[in-house]
């Protein structure tokens, strides 16, 4: 079946008659004369997140009639059918302000894989950062677990891309976490003299240091890019001091002790 205007949505196409096939799929793409997808003249059409399912369905289908009897159109829902004893929940917390840990719940299966996925780009691409091997033909749900040590300043999107062992592919839900690296900034020695070392997690941006005294006051200003910052410290006396750490629109205070 061909479809056509502005828009975007989801297709769902059911294979069943070819079980124990191999098969081959072709997306056909085509115009009319008077489209604007002609070439030269549009974007055409862009196709993603395909996905095989071995997933039971029920597709329900309803049919509009007239007053005669003839059919004027109809309309397929598709519904995806889960057993009540399987626990699938998806976790995603955070650890000491620098970690993702993931945890989900599955039954196992014979050469299967989980495959978790991470988005930097509010979900317009997922890398896969690592994979988890299925318990091996356990139909027990099992628990499994994953740490992102590096996750992504700003928005992380996750989520768990499953291959069965016979080829179906299925999906977890979305699960999203902010990390704010300033939080995560290491300053030592603490007391110190005249030098310090700034570590910022996976700081690859330039950010300014302001170094203050206890009323506010700037003293000096510092510039860096990278995730280990060494600086020396003008001459000051034994106190309290402060550290503004600015990057972008954030700012962190770390208190900074002078011996």
């Amino acid at each position: 079946m061909a479809f056509s205007g502005f828009g975007f949505g989801t297709t769902t196409i059911d294979l069943s008659p070819f079980a124990g096939k191999k098969v081959g799929i072709r997306f056909r793409y085509a115009t009319s004369d008077s489209s604007f997808s002609v070439p030269d003249g549009g974007t055409g059409w862009i196709i993603n997140d395909i996905v095989l399912s071995a997933t039971a369905v029920i597709p329900n289908t309803a049919k509009l009639y007239d007053r005669k009897g003839e059919l004027k159109g109809y309309s397929t829902a598709i519904t995806k059918i889960k057993g009540n004893n399987v626990s699938t929940d998806f976790v995603v917390v955070k650890h000491n302000e620098t970690e993702a840990w993931l945890t989900w719940h599955k039954p196992g299966e014979l050469n299967g894989a989980y495959l978790v996925e991470r988005s930097t780009d509010n979900g317009v691409t997922f890398r896969t950062i690592g994979t988890v091997k299925t318990t091996n033909n356990n139909p027990d749900v099992q628990s499994y677990n994953f740490a992102d040590v590096s996750p992504g300043e700003g928005l992380n999107l996750y989520r768990i891309h499953h291959i069965s062992g016979i080829g179906a592919v299925d999906y977890s839900e979305i699960k999203a976490l902010a990390f704010d690296n300033l939080k995560a900034v290491e300053i030592y020695p603490n007391p110190a003299k005249n030098r310090i070392n700034i570590y910022i997690p996976d700081n690859d941006k330039t950010v300014t240091i302001q170094l203050t005294n206890g009323l506010g006051k700037q003293i000096k200003s510092y510039q860096g890019s990278s995730k280990n910052i060494e600086l020396s410290l003008p001459a000051l006396s034994a106190g309290v001091y402060y550290l503004n750490i600015i990057k972008g629109n954030g700012t962190s205070k770390h208190k900074l002790v002078i011996e």
